[in-house]
């Protein structure tokens, strides 16, 4: 993961949970990137909200993290 990859998902889980300290942030973005290496496939996309993603056809791998009980759901777009 780039530096440019890391800062974007440290802004987009601080806008999903903006009462996250920083080092809840940080732990989240570790979690992901953990999650994210441990995968087999080309990663094409990597999408990040508050609550679960619809179940649409496509290929993609699905998990979540919690950082200070709050719950990231994330859609990697796979090949």
């Amino acid at each position: 993961m780039t530096d440019r990859h890391y800062a974007s998902m440290r802004l987009q889980i601080k806008a999903l949970h903006p009462e996250l300290s920083d080092a809840a942030v940080t732990h989240a973005c570790n979690m992901i990137g953990n999650e994210l290496r441990s995968l087999h496939d080309d990663i094409y996309a990597v999408e990040l909200r508050g609550d679960p993603f619809a179940d649409e056809p496509g290929y993609y791998s699905f998990f979540s993290v919690t950082a200070s009980e709050k719950r990231i759901f994330v859609r990697v777009t796979v090949d």
